[in-house]
């Protein structure tokens, strides 16, 4: 009969920085630009804002570093940076918390906001 043809998985790995509370601070100590996102797996409106950050950090690859953090494993690393609902986007430059965005609409909205906070 038919057989079906089995598709074939992105094996290229992600360009995003799965975070612990350990690799969190360690990326941030090194890297000029770093965005995070900051999500749950109950988080619905989360799973539309992954796709966008996958995207960025391909788009800005050496320019800005782009992590994730959920924040039901690592609810320390949330409350130290004012993660108060999820989804969350904290921008860093050089260390420092620059802005968080929590009203996230289009993908070129995120973008501009991003980088006017960085400042790029």
């Amino acid at each position: 009969m038919f057989k079906r043809k089995k598709e074939k998985k992105n094996t290229a790995p992600s360009p995003v920085i799965d975070l612990n509370s350990h690799t969190f601070e360690a990326v941030l100590r090194k890297t000029e630009n770093f965005v995070v996102d900051c999500w749950n797996t109950h988080c619905v409106p989360c799973r539309r804002v992954h796709p966008m950050i996958e995207e960025m950090a391909v788009k800005f690859k050496g320019k800005i570093s782009f992590g994730k953090l959920n924040t039901d494993e690592y609810v320390e690393v949330a409350v130290k940076y004012g993660v108060m609902s999820v989804p969350t986007i904290l921008v860093f430059k050089n260390g420092r918390k620059k802005g968080s965005i929590t009203h996230i609409g289009t993908k070129d909205e995120l973008e501009k906001e991003i980088l006017r906070i960085l400042e790029v």
